[in-house]
């Protein structure tokens, strides 16, 4: 968004200018590329997996965000974020590593 620009105005005509910008930018039409391909693969993983398995796996997100953040964009990622980052990483392991059941005992 820094490409697109600020927001300085409320007004109908600069906020549809501002629209037609970030809709037309390359980056923003990539984004909403993947975000399509991350909501197909989610819907096929609901469709094979349990619930209480693969939101978990969803977090891996964040993982991706930290390290996209300090090697792309180049900011400063603190201490207390990368345990976070490693607390996240241990959650999806102990997920990951769980049981998962082959039969489904029904719709709740």
């Amino acid at each position: 968004m820094r490409l697109v620009g600020e927001v300085n105005s409320m007004s109908p005509v600069a906020l549809f200018a501002m629209g037609t910008r970030a809709l037309t930018n390359p980056w923003v039409v990539v984004g909403v590329i993947l975000l399509l391909g991350y909501l197909l693969s989610f819907l096929v993983a609901l469709s094979r997996l349990e619930l209480s398995y693969v939101l978990p796996m969803t977090a891996f997100g964040y993982v991706l965000n930290a390290f996209v953040a300090w090697g792309f964009l180049g900011e400063v990622v603190s201490v207390n974020r990368w345990v976070g980052t490693g607390v996240i990483c241990i959650g999806m392991a102990l997920v990951g590593l769980s049981e998962y059941r082959k039969t489904r005992s029904g719709i709740v």
